[in-house]
């Protein structure tokens, strides 16, 4: 896995999000941590900046980007 820094959010769902290049790595609260790609910094600092972090991902993230599933 790349070098990614996590920052945690506040979300029932999601406890922490990093981006690396044009990949946004979800790490969930049961500690399974997955990849979205092609995402651009702009749209990373979009969803950091969301009222809701579980929304914005649930609306822009889960179907519409490639989904890889990281090792711990």
């Amino acid at each position: 896995m790349k070098n990614v820094k996590f920052q945690p959010v506040k979300s029932s769902q999601i406890k922490e999000i990093g981006h690396v290049q044009d990949t946004l790595f979800i790490r969930f609260r049961n500690n399974k941590l997955y990849s979205y790609a092609p995402v651009t910094a702009e749209k990373f600092e979009e969803f950091k900046s969301a009222e809701s972090i579980g929304s914005y991902f649930h609306k822009n993230f889960k179907m519409n980007f490639k989904l890889k599933i990281e090792r711990k």
